[in-house]
């Protein structure tokens, strides 16, 4: 397998603060149409870490169901980890 073949160009432009919307749920909502029109395999998809008191850090990948003004709603299977279901 050539992993060269598998690279995508995600750098197409900068990020400036005084380009970036005070609303962040409003500029999330503008990167994630970016990444939709893009065509991007599995814009929705994320990952979601946790650390507890001893430092110790646990992650998961999970996908993002909705959002609005209220925060993100996204799925995760606690039954299979490791195991996307779209």
């Amino acid at each position: 397998m050539n992993f060269e073949q598998l690279r995508h160009e995600y750098m197409l432009a900068g990020l400036d603060e005084k380009d970036v919307n005070p609303d962040p749920i409003a500029q999330f909502a503008a990167w994630f149409q970016a990444s939709l029109d893009a065509k991007l395999p599995l814009a929705n998809a994320m990952s979601i870490a946790t650390v507890n008191a001893a430092g110790r850090v646990s992650s998961r990948a999970v996908l993002l169901k909705g959002f609005d003004a209220r925060g993100f709603t996204f799925y995760t299977n606690f039954e299979k980890i490791g195991r996307a279901h779209v």
